[in-house]
């Protein structure tokens, strides 16, 4: 379950394709290629915030 995970998330490597990149598959955001996806980082924080229009799902 997406929510009691306690581990770090680190060492992200790509080269800006999605075949050659690094992925996380966040089960509550379903993909759909008619909506965008939005994410923001915030370095002060270390917070990812990822966001399908309707479902919002944030990284610590």
């Amino acid at each position: 379950m997406p929510s009691t995970f306690t581990g770090q998330i680190v060492g992200f490597t790509g080269d800006g394709t999605l075949a050659g990149s690094d992925q996380i598959d966040l089960v509550n955001i379903a993909y759909n290629s008619s909506i965008q996806t939005n994410s923001i980082y915030n370095g002060s924080t270390g917070v990812l915030s990822v966001s399908n229009g309707s479902t919002v799902d944030v990284l610590h």
